[in-house]
């Protein structure tokens, strides 16, 4: 091939991938194993399913259950790095009667999560909140895409994670 056959080429390639680039980002983002607290109207509490993020909307389907909150009507975005107890439910209750403290023992192994919590408001004006439990790490990166989407936060991503220094410098 010639030079001038292969630049065109080129330059060719780059534009088509150009359009498929935008089209990606286009598409709804979604968490899996995010567990609905409480909050959403038509979805019982406690129930595990998937939260979508996409273009004008935050989505949670969990079977035939489903619900949608607008993104411009999504007044304040929070999130919270928390922990569970591994052993829980039933076993865990039991687990209290065991001989030698040993429930205590078994507290002590826990995982960690992250807690999302929307508040927003309504079509007519009535204020509501939703609180979501997402897996460790992913609480910041949905509130970062819904933030870029148009929902607004008061508390930054980037600042949310920081946590103040204590330590003060010692002069000489």
């Amino acid at each position: 091939m010639t030079k001038p056959l292969q630049r065109i080429l080129l330059v060719a390639g780059c534009l088509l991938a150009c359009p498929t680039a935008s089209v990606v980002a286009q598409e709804p983002v979604a968490t899996s194993n995010v567990v609905h607290v409480l909050g959403l109207e038509g979805v019982k509490k406690k129930t595990k399913g998937h939260l979508f993020v996409s273009s004008g909307e935050v989505r949670f389907e969990a079977g035939t259950a489903k619900a949608e909150v607008a993104m411009a009507s999504i007044q304040d975005i929070f999130t919270n790095a928390d922990n569970k107890r591994l052993i829980g439910g039933k076993l865990g209750t039991l687990a209290m009667f065991a001989p030698y403290e040993s429930d205590r023992f078994l507290s002590l192994f826990r995982r960690g999560i992250d807690v999302l919590t929307l508040k927003y408001r309504d079509a007519k004006g009535a204020l509501h909140g939703v609180i979501f439990i997402l897996p460790k790490g992913q609480a910041p990166l949905v509130k970062k895409q819904m933030v870029a989407q148009g929902a607004h936060a008061s508390i930054p991503v980037e600042e949310e994670g920081q946590k103040p220094d204590t330590k003060q410098e010692r002069k000489p």
